[in-house]
């Protein structure tokens, strides 16, 4: 980190030369030839005391240089000790600054302060930090950048830890190696400033904090520091197509739930500019205090707002616009994961991005010598904008600037590819890891796959390939191309890894069990139900007989069973799973923990299926109303709540209400994220339903290509996600009788899931079904037929194997179907009795049930089985809902070709009604069916 400067040293080691050369004199002066009695005699005099003195002084300059030499810091091996290469007492460390404290402002009409950082104020917090300094344990201060963190844990650990060895890693590569070194001490501080510089692969971990702080016969304690901002960005959820990705957002979540965490405000409290008043003799807090209504006390001392301001102002034409662009560019790289000194050469090639941003030659801009002289020079103050590093050819950008700008974006999406690109070229493992992390959570894939491509490369080169870590890292490569759509690659993949740990590590090992966790996540992702059951339940069993039935881990494993049930439609099952789940968190975690939140979404969803929808809007307003209190109105999991919620409003038939909720949650998304982000996709792509409910189909048209656009381009086109998005473009093109064009998007929806995932996979056999719909309505009735022969033997295989009645049941809608009707009612029966006759998805096959009775004119069982749905809907969804309606009007129509004109005639007056007050007079629902009424009046007339 620094030498102490040599020169008091050196003054002692020339005056003690003079010393030794005084006492020599009188023989000097013998040997010079001089006889002078007088001069000799006063030269022995002189000698004699010099002499007596000079024992003395040599033993007390002796102990000035012993003592330097003693406090004299140094890095060795990638950790702070001292000058001789031991390892430091914490009293032994007496400059804050060496802690990471930011040098304080120097005032013109105080240029040589006494010291470099003014007296301490103490902080609200000194006595519950000290407190827990005292025993052993995990302390993280969060805060925002210059509110004081570094200054108040050094004085705490002089206060409390003076004499524990101080463990002070400079990177995170040094960290395992301070570790092992501090588990063999009893009395030992581990300081980490910075924590997110120390997470991810090879960094700090749960069991590498318990190895530490864990038992009784210790002292040892973990202290750390990490920035609001940093701490926002690391625990953030993940897009919903890297759900499997949470197992290693959950290991940093694991770490930081380790720490008991200690918040420092940037502002400084009344009783804190109290105490600091009785400072005020020294100039600098004078000053600060001046200014307490705008800035924090430590915020202003540290120089933070002088600089900010001064690099915005650079930017005005004939200023400093080279310099700000070096500057911005600096910035951006840490946004994006670039943790460390950026190289110097990597903000020259992105600077010029920024400067022709901001105007490029009209802002007059300086030599690029100029600007780097002045981005790292002292503004008026200790501190530069950019710090040059130790190696002279990189530099480290002043933490506060970076603060300010993630006040206004913390996610980075507003930086463009080629910056990611740029940093990940002069990237090690660890940049790549954490970019990839970056790029993954903004949904910009390609990137992400480069990052971890390169990430695995560098660890497999520096590691060798069974290391533990660059299998980890594979692991996630693994998982990424799995959300991307690159299934059988990321299969491949993860069963190499597991191989790999099985045979090196072992069955049991936890990175081996880990693992499988993924593995399970990926095959429920593409829809193997069963075999995504068979891992989770192995990794849940293993997790309960090592941990226990309500350790945290066993219960996010056991959550996500029921998540799996619920998608089987074992919804019974399921709900069981997910409510003893919910409990045990509640009990164990709390009801505002991440995990226990999560299992009420669960929970919310399981009753969603099972037609509950009343209970189900009960507890997302359960849930939105404690994500408030713990996350705000804003954080990305609430949004996806109250995406949720407008499913359900949508599904209960309140499609204004819907909307209006889904419109809000896309506003604020597009503010927080950029359009191409997949949660924002997913909003959108909801919106499109619920515009298509409300007869607004051109709009709905428009959105939807727009989706299809943007996933086409992150994901590609074969996709799951973005054939979802063409499937629901041709049933919106049937919409407005263009079946023609319908068939050509569902033949790319076909083609496209038949090469996922094979024809007999159940989404591609309802592709099948919808093409034989569309080819029918457009007048090739023989094309439709051929094509669902092919549906219908399909389903035979399917329904032979373990997988029968599991299925969803999608419409079969095809005029003059003549296909096995027993086996189609079989599949309604067992549809019913393994979800329940209330359940979504065995209405649905009931309702096909009723329409193809229609087609095949059994008009009274069509009656029956129509009637039925009509009834199921009104009770689930309400009377006014669109889908209740559209069951009785379906009725209806079977009425009147059964004779029953005058009963229908009263139906669809009653619907009619119903229409008006939901969906209004100017939606298509509700015109259809007045000219119907008014036909059929016209006919009774």
């Amino acid at each position: 980190m620094m030498h102490i400067r040599r020169s008091r040293q050196s003054a002692i080691v020339i005056m003690l030369g003079c010393l030794a050369t005084a006492v020599a004199a009188p023989s000097i002066l013998t040997a010079l030839g001089v006889t002078d009695k007088w001069l000799i005699g006063l030269t022995t005099g002189i000698v004699t005391f010099l002499g007596a003195a000079t024992g003395a002084w040599r033993e007390r300059a002796a102990k000035v240089l012993a003592y330097r030499e003693e406090h004299a810091i140094k890095i060795q091996h990638g950790c702070l000790v001292l000058a001789n290469g031991k390892w430091p007492k914490v009293h032994q460390i007496r400059d804050p600054i060496a802690f990471g404290v930011h040098p304080t402002i120097t005032l013109k009409e105080h240029p040589k302060p006494a010291d470099k950082v003014p007296d301490y104020i103490p902080r609200d917090v000194d006595g519950e930090l000290r407190e827990r300094l005292a025993t052993r344990g995990f302390v993280l201060l969060v805060g925002d950048s210059a509110a004081g963190k570094s200054r108040t844990a050094y004085e705490a650990m002089q206060a409390t830890l003076r004499d524990h060895t101080l463990i002070s890693p400079c990177e995170r590569s040094s960290l395992d190696a301070a570790i092992e070194h501090m588990s063999t001490l009893s009395k030992a501080v581990l300081w980490l400033n910075d924590l997110e510089g120390y997470l991810g692969t090879g960094g700090l971990t749960k069991e590498k904090v318990v190895r530490l702080v864990g038992g009784e016969d210790h002292r040892r304690v973990i202290l750390a520091t990490i920035r609001s901002a940093e701490e926002s960005r690391l625990t953030i959820e993940m897009t919903d197509s890297d759900e499997a990705d949470r197992f290693s957002g959950r290991r940093t979540q694991q770490v930081l739930e380790q720490a008991y965490r200690i918040r420092i405000d940037r502002r400084f409290g009344a009783a804190e500019q109290e105490r600091a008043r009785t400072r005020s003799w020294d100039p600098r807090i004078s000053r600060a205090l001046e200014h307490v209504d705008t800035y924090g006390i430590a915020e202003y001392l540290s120089a933070g707002p002088q600089i900010n301001n001064a690099v915005e102002n650079s930017w005005a034409p004939g200023g400093r616009p080279r310099a700000a662009a070096l500057i911005a560019a600096a910035i951006d790289c840490r946004r994006l994961g670039f943790v460390g000194p950026a190289p110097k050469s990597l903000l020259e090639e992105l600077h010029e991005h920024y400067l022709v941003e901001r105007g490029g030659h009209l802002l007059l801009p300086e030599r690029l010598e100029s600007a780097w002289g002045w981005a790292t020079q002292s503004l008026g103050t200790t501190v530069s904008p950019l710090s040059i590093a130790s190696d002279g050819e990189s530099v480290e950008v002043f933490d506060y600037l970076v603060d300010m700008r993630q006040r206004k974006d913390d996610i980075g999406g507003d930086v463009p590819d080629f910056v990611f690109e740029a940093c990940l070229n002069y990237a090690d493992e660890f940049n790549s890891e954490s970019l990839a992390d970056t790029a993954q959570r903004l949904g910009r894939y390609q990137i992400a796959e480069s990052a971890w491509c390169k990430a695995v490369a560098l660890r497999v080169d520096n590691l060798g390939e069974t290391h533990p870590d660059a299998m980890a890292t594979r692991t996630r490569l693994a998982r990424l191309r799995g959300a991307f759509g690159k299934s059988r690659i990321a299969l491949e993949e993860l069963n190499n890894v597991i191989k790999t740990q099985e045979d090196t590590l072992g069955h049991a090992h936890p990175d081996t069990i880990t693992s499988r966790g993924v593995l399970g996540h990926l095959l429920f992702t593409l829809g193997r139900l069963d075999d995504a059951e068979h891992e989770l339940k192995f990794v849940y069993e293993y997790r309960e007989r090592v941990l226990g039935y309500e350790h945290p881990e066993s219960l996010v494993i056991r959550s996500e069973l029921a998540q799996v049930h619920a998608e089987q439609r074992r919804l019974a099952i399921a709900e069981i799973e997910g409510n003893a789940t919910l409990e045990a968190q509640r009990r164990v975690l709390g009801l505002e923990h991440p995990d226990t939140l999560s299992t009420l979404e669960t929970v919310a969803s399981i009753h969603w299926y099972q037609g509950r929808l009343s209970q189900a809007r009960a507890e997302n307003d359960e849930l939105l109303s404690i994500q408030l209190t713990v996350l705000g109105k804003d954080h990305p999991d609430r949004l996806t709540a109250r995406n949720n919620q407008s499913t359900v409003l949508w599904y209960q038939g309140h499609l204004h209400e819907a909307e209006a909720e889904l419109r809000a949650v896309l506003n604020v998304r597009l503010k927080v994220q950029d359009e191409q982000h997949p949660y924002t996709l997913i909003a959108r792509d909801n919106l499109t339903g619920i515009l298509r409910d409300l007869g607004q189909l051109d709009e709905a048209e428009r959105e939807c290509r727009k989706v299809i656009f943007m996933r086409e381009r992150a994901l590609g086109g074969e996709h799951p996600v973005t054939l979802m998005s063409l499937n629901k473009l041709s049933f919106l093109l049937a919409a407005m009788d263009r079946f023609d064009e319908a068939v050509e998007v569902q033949r790319l929806v076909f083609s496209g899931r038949k090469a996922a995932w094979g024809l007999a996979h159940p989404q591609t056999l309802i592709s099948v079904s919808n093409l034989a719909f569309f080819l029918d309505r457009s007048g090739r009735e023989e094309d439709a037929l051929a094509g669902l022969r092919i549906a219908v033997n399909a389903r035979n295989e399917v329904l032979s194997s373990k997988h029968a009645g599991k299925e969803s049941i999608e419409p079969w809608y095809v005029g003059g179907f003549k296909g096995p009707w027993a086996e189609l009612r079989s599949i309604v029966d067992r549809c019913g009795a393994e979800r329940g006759p209330q359940d979504i998805f065995a209405i649905v096959a009931l309702d096909s049930v009723g329409r193809v009775c229609r087609d095949l004119m059994r008009f009274q069982q069509a009656e029956t089985e129509l009637r039925a749905v009509a009834e199921l809907r009104s009770e689930l969804l309400g009377n006014k809902s669109r889908k209740a309606l559209r069951s009785r009007y379906r009725l209806g129509m079977v009425l009147i070709e059964m004779g029953r004109t005058d009963e229908a005639l009263t139906l669809f007056r009653r619907v009619f009604r119903m229409q008006l007050d939901s969906l209004g007079s100017a939606h298509s629902d509700s015109v259809d069916t007045a000219s119907l009424i008014s036909l059929l009046t016209r006919n009774r007339q």
